[in-house]
């Protein structure tokens, strides 16, 4: 009734028809409703689980998180805000993903591994919340990246992005792996060259310079020893125009069929991956 026909169910109740074979004219009621909120939190990890969208998850811990801070007092009724922040710290992450948002990502992952950190320490002093912990921890290794040693900034956006890359392919998300992997290119191309910073490697018009290199005199550019130059001009005219038909819903000449478009998205990926990105994968 929920899932398949919308309806809004309160309560849920069984009546325990002959439960006491020493009482028969006895029939309890009970309560069930809670086993409603059980299937909700399924559904919101699955979603979760399946799609990396964690709208479903936050609309579950808000929740929670009010009616826990309503039954509570003192020290008790902090979780329920701590929870609260999660959700809003986890609302705020699900949209960057969705919205392909790298930078506001990596703005934001500071802001959810704190809200986590504070939200596992207030649940482990709840032994019946324990469940909530495991998302705790399918959340952290979703959306917490691991801390790396690098050079710059041009090299740690190159393994975040590249992260994200693989993140969207793993919850098919093709049409935002398809973008981001585009740009990815011109990025790496870029550090490649020398740039070096997050703010020259997202100013529009250094970007557009060095997209406009790549789409003019191609044999006289310089790549890294090991890297197949016309394969990486190749690749990037390829997700350029994968990109194009996206964003344009097909609004072309002979657009891609879905099925090509998932199997040339996944290829080119493939490539990408290869590339290096470090000193020590050259």
């Amino acid at each position: 009734m929920k899932t398949g026909l919308n309806v809004n169910v309160s309560h849920l109740f069984y009546g325990a028809y002959n439960v006491d074979p020493e009482t028969p004219d006895h029939s309890p009621m009970f309560d069930l409703s809670s086993m409603l909120n059980l299937v909700d939190w399924g559904i919101a990890a699955e979603r979760f689980n399946r799609d990396g969208d964690a709208r479903d998850l936050t609309s579950q811990f808000k929740a929670f998180a009010i009616r826990y801070a309503k039954e509570h007092e003192g020290e008790e009724r902090k979780t329920g805000h701590t929870l609260r922040k999660l959700a809003d710290s986890l609302d705020e992450m699900s949209r960057c993903y969705m919205l392909l948002r790298p930078k506001q990502v990596r703005e934001t992952e500071g802001w959810l591994h704190e809200n986590l950190t504070k939200a596992k320490t207030s649940l482990g002093n709840i032994p019946e919340q324990r469940p909530l912990q495991l998302l705790l921890d399918k959340l952290e290794t979703t959306y917490i990246h691991e801390e790396r040693s690098v050079p710059n900034e041009g090299e740690e956006m190159l393994i975040r992005e590249r992260e994200m890359i693989q993140w969207y392919r793993d919850h098919s998300h093709f049409m935002q792996a398809a973008a981001i992997s585009r740009e990815w290119l011109l990025t790496w191309f870029m550090v490649k060259s020398g740039v070096k910073t997050a703010a020259q490697l997202d100013n529009v018009t250094l970007r557009e310079q060095y997209n406009t290199e790549l789409n003019s005199d191609t044999e006289a550019l310089l790549f890294p020893a090991g890297v197949d130059g016309e394969q990486f001009i190749t690749m990037y005219k390829t997700l350029g125009d994968l990109r194009n038909d996206l964003m344009h819903a097909g609004k072309r000449e002979n657009p891609a069929k879905p099925k090509r478009m998932y199997e040339t998205v996944n290829e080119q990926i493939d490539l990408l991956m290869q590339l290096p990105v470090g000193e020590e994968d050259e």
